[in-house]
C-alpha cells in the first residue's frame, strides 16, 4: 500500500490520508485513517466525533446547507473536550438533530460509537437529506 499526498487538494483532517493505493486501487476520500508510519489502517472503533464529520463531509459535498447556527453544542459539559478539528462537525451534527448527548450532560467526542449511536445518527442524516 502507498499513501499519496498532494498539494493539488484539500489536507487531510486528523490522523487520515488524502489517498492511497493499493492493489492497483487508488482510494481516497479525505477520511481514511491509515498509520503513516507503516501504512497500515487501524483496527479501532470509529468515534462520535469522526461519524459527525464524516456525515458533514458528505452533507457539504451534496450541497446540503451546513451553516446552522446556534449554540447547543457549547451546553454539553465536555465541550471543550471536542478535538479542533471535529469542532465545526461537532456543532453541525448537534444542531441539525444528528448527534445527541449521553448521559450526565455529555457528548462524549472520542468515545466509540456505538451500533445503535451510529443507526440513529445515520438515520437522522437520511431524514435530513430527504428535507
Amino acid at each position: 500500500m502507498t499513501i499519496i499526498n498532494t498539494e493539488h487538494a484539500p489536507g487531510a483532517i486528523g490522523p487520515y490520508s488524502q489517498a492511497y493505493e493499493t492493489n492497483g486501487l487508488v482510494i481516497t476520500s479525505g477520511q481514511l485513517p491509515v498509520n503513516p508510519a507503516d501504512g497500515t489502517m487501524p483496527e479501532v472503533n470509529i468515534t462520535r466525533e469522526q461519524l459527525a464529520t464524516m456525515l458533514y463531509s458528505y452533507a457539504k459535498l451534496k450541497g446540503l446547507d451546513t451553516t446552522q447556527g446556534g449554540m447547543a453544542v457549547r451546553e454539553f459539559n465536555d465541550y471543550d473536550s471536542i478535538s479542533s478539528w471535529a469542532g465545526q462537525s461537532m456543532t453541525w451534527a448537534v444542531n441539525a438533530g444528528i448527534l445527541s448527548g449521553r448521559g450526565n450532560n455529555t457528548l462524549a467526542p472520542t468515545a466509540g460509537a456505538t451500533r445503535a449511536e451510529m443507526a440513529v445518527m445515520l438515520q437522522q442524516f437520511v431524514k435530513l437529506m430527504e428535507k
